[in-house]
C-alpha cells in the first residue's frame, strides 16, 4: 500500500471519537504520528509524484505559509501532488515582508514546482488570509480548497470533496467543522462549540480550514475580498471571516462524509495561530466585531434564511 494513504488513513481512523477511550487513544495518535513524520519525508524523496491526467479543471488549491514554518511546507506540498484527483494549479501565496525573495526558499520546495504547483511572491502580508485572498481575485471563476501549510494530506482529500460538492453543489463542503452553540442569544465561547458533526449535517456550522475547505465559486459575499474590513474585524482569524461571508450570501456549510484527511506536520518551536485564537480568546473577540460590524449578521449565526 501506498505510504501516504497507509500513514493518512491510520490517523484518520484514530481521529474518530468513538473509536476507542480517549486515554488510550492519545498515545496511539501520538505513535502514528511520529513514525508517519519520520518516514514520509524519505518516502516523498525516493518516489516521485505519478504523472496524473485526472485532473479537474475548474479547480484551484491555495494556501500560505510563513517563516517559522517554511522549511516544512514542502510535506504539505507533497502530500497534495499526490493527489488522486488533481486542480488546476497549487498555488502557495507568500509575502515579500517575510521571505527577501523566491530563490529565498528551500531547495526541498523549490523542486516541486511544476505545470501543477506554483509559488506567487506578494507584496501584501494579509496573514492567513493570503490562503484565499489572492486565489478568488485571479480566479474568481474556478472552485476553491484552502488548506493549511503544517498538514499532510490524504491522497483521496480533493477527489472525496468534489464528489460532495456534487451532491451539494451550491454548499461550502468542510472535512472538519464546528457547530455554534449559544446562550441567552449570543455565541458561547469558541471552546464550547460541538467538535463532532455529523455527517452532511449544515445547521450553524463553522468550516475549520485545517482539513480542507471547498468554496463553489460565487458562495461568498463580496466584502471577502475588502482587507480595510478584514484586517480591522479579524486578522488572525480567517475561519471566521469566511464563515461571516458565507452567511451573508445565505451559503450554507456542509459537514463533508471524508475523515482521513488530515495527518499533522511535526514542527519543531511551532507557533500555531489556533493556540492563541483558542486559549487566548481572540476567537471569540473577533467574532463579536465581526457581528458588531454587520448589524444583522447575528441572525444568521442563529439560522441561514
Amino acid at each position: 500500500m501506498d505510504k501516504l494513504r497507509l500513514y493518512t488513513d491510520l490517523y484518520g481512523i484514530l481521529r474518530t471519537p468513538k473509536l476507542l477511550h480517549k486515554v488510550l487513544l492519545t498515545p496511539i495518535k501520538i505513535i502514528v504520528r511520529r513514525i508517519a513524520n519520520k518516514r514520509l519525508p524519505k518516502y516523498f524523496n525516493a518516489c516521485k509524484p505519478t504523472c496524473n491526467t485526472n485532473i479537474e479543471k475548474d479547480l484551484i488549491v491555495s494556501l500560505t505559509s510563513f517563516p517559522a514554518r517554511i522549511e516544512y511546507v514542502y510535506l504539505t506540498i507533497g502530500s497534495l501532488l499526490r493527489q488522486t484527483l488533481l486542480p488546476h494549479k497549487i498555488i502557495l501565496w507568500l509575502s515579500l515582508e517575510e521571505f527577501k525573495s523566491k530563490d529565498s526558499l528551500p531547495d526541498s520546495l523549490l523542486r516541486l514546482e511544476n505545470e501543477v504547483f506554483e509559488i506567487r511572491m506578494v507584496t501584501d502580508n494579509f496573514c492567513p488570509h493570503k490562503k484565499y485572498f489572492y486565489a478568488l481575485h485571479e480566479f474568481p471563476d474556478y472552485m476553491l480548497i484552502t488548506v493549511d501549510d503544517d498538514i499532510i494530506y490524504s491522497p483521496f482529500m480533493i477527489e472525496a470533496m468534489v464528489r460532495n460538492h456534487k451532491m451539494f453543489p451550491d454548499a461550502i463542503i468542510a472535512n472538519c467543522t464546528r457547530r455554534i452553540l449559544y446562550k441567552d442569544g449570543l455565541p458561547l465561547p469558541y471552546t464550547k462549540w460541538d467538535t463532532y458533526v455529523n455527517n452532511y449535517a449544515s445547521d450553524n456550522l463553522l468550516q475549520l480550514g485545517y482539513c480542507g475547505v471547498l468554496y463553489p465559486v460565487g458562495s461568498l459575499h463580496s466584502d471577502v475580498t475588502k482587507p480595510d474590513i478584514f484586517m480591522r474585524l479579524c486578522p488572525y482569524a480567517d475561519d471566521l471571516w469566511l464563515n461571516a461571508m458565507a452567511r451573508l450570501n445565505k451559503t450554507p456549510v456542509i459537514q463533508s462524509d471524508f475523515r482521513k484527511t488530515c495527518l499533522p506536520v511535526i514542527i519543531k518551536n511551532d507557533l500555531k495561530l489556533c493556540t492563541e485564537n483558542l486559549h487566548g480568546k481572540r476567537n471569540d473577540k473577533q467574532l463579536m466585531q465581526i457581528i458588531d460590524y454587520y448589524d444583522k449578521l447575528l441572525d444568521r449565526y442563529r439560522r441561514l434564511d
